[in-house]
């Protein structure tokens, strides 16, 4: 099941990059609380889906239509992308697609379904 030859240093960058990409609900939470300005949600979630509820402040940009609408994200803030739950990849993928036009983006950890279960307050 493990590797045997575990690779200690491969180890290290993983999780030294997974802590510095990634956003907890709970440091999302605070950011909200605090009014902070640099930083933008964006939901990728279907639309049915965002009209229902959301993170407060996100925007929602369909996955299909990323690259269409790069004009509604600023590339001096930081990009916060977020989809269902811990085991959707859509946030991922669409996070390295924004690197590679240059924009500075974390993905939420969780998702949507743990934003959610920590009881935190969304709009709709």
């Amino acid at each position: 099941m493990f590797k045997k030859n575990y690779d200690f240093k491969r180890a290290k960058d993983f999780f030294n990059d997974y802590i510095t990409y990634s956003i907890s609900p709970m440091e999302l939470l605070y950011m909200l609380d605090n009014e902070e300005k640099d930083f933008q949600v964006v939901d990728l979630r279907n639309l049915e889906d965002f009209e229902i509820s959301h993170i407060p402040t996100a925007i929602h940009i369909s996955e299909e239509h990323l690259l269409d609408n790069l004009d509604k994200l600023s590339k001096n803030k930081t990009i916060i992308v977020y989809c269902y739950n811990q085991f959707c990849q859509l946030s991922a993928k669409k996070a390295v697609e924004l690197v590679n036009e240059g924009y500075k983006v974390v993905d939420l950890l969780g998702g949507f379904k743990t934003w959610i279960k920590f009881r935190f307050r969304t709009e709709s």
